[in-house]
């Protein structure tokens, strides 16, 4: 390959990548906000708040949502948000991006979030409690057996 034809690298990349993900983590709570003020509006969720950066939430804290009605539960949807930014060279994520050592903090490691989830998790609190990662990042085909896809209207 020419090394004139190489992209260059900008300076300021690692900012890039730090908007990419604060945009990515304001979008995906717009759309659940949006989605959340539809259902209040309509009545089928009185009872609701959204909160960005929960300190209580441990690792899940960068979208909570507690709710309740009079036909559904109290509950909270506690959502991590992680994005990668593409290129010609992203990867899809594998085994080895979520099934990594108990120490290791990489980003989608699935014990550093079991670890958070029992930290935070309070047996004596009432209600449901989800457990979200939200990725824009493209799993590997082989991955997908052990995730759930889900629509929603």
């Amino acid at each position: 390959m020419d090394p004139a034809a190489k992209k260059p690298k900008l300076e300021n990349e690692s900012a890039n990548s730090s908007y990419h993900g604060m945009f990515y983590h304001l979008r995906l709570g717009m759309v659940i906000l949006l989605h959340s003020y539809n259902l209040h509006r309509k009545g089928t969720l009185p009872h609701l708040s959204i909160t960005m950066e929960d300190c209580e939430a441990g690792k899940f804290d960068d979208i909570v949502i507690r709710y309740a009605s009079s036909t559904t539960p109290k509950g909270t949807i506690y959502i991590q948000a992680k994005h990668k930014l593409s290129s010609e060279n992203t990867k899809p994520l594998t085994e080895g991006d979520f099934f990594t050592k108990k120490a290791s903090s990489t980003p989608f490691s699935i014990p550093m979030y079991f670890r958070s989830y029992l930290d935070h998790y309070r047996p004596a609190s009432n209600g449901s409690h989800a457990y979200l990662l939200c990725t824009n990042a493209t799993i590997d085909d082989k991955m997908m057996q052990y995730f759930t896809q889900r629509h929603y209207d």
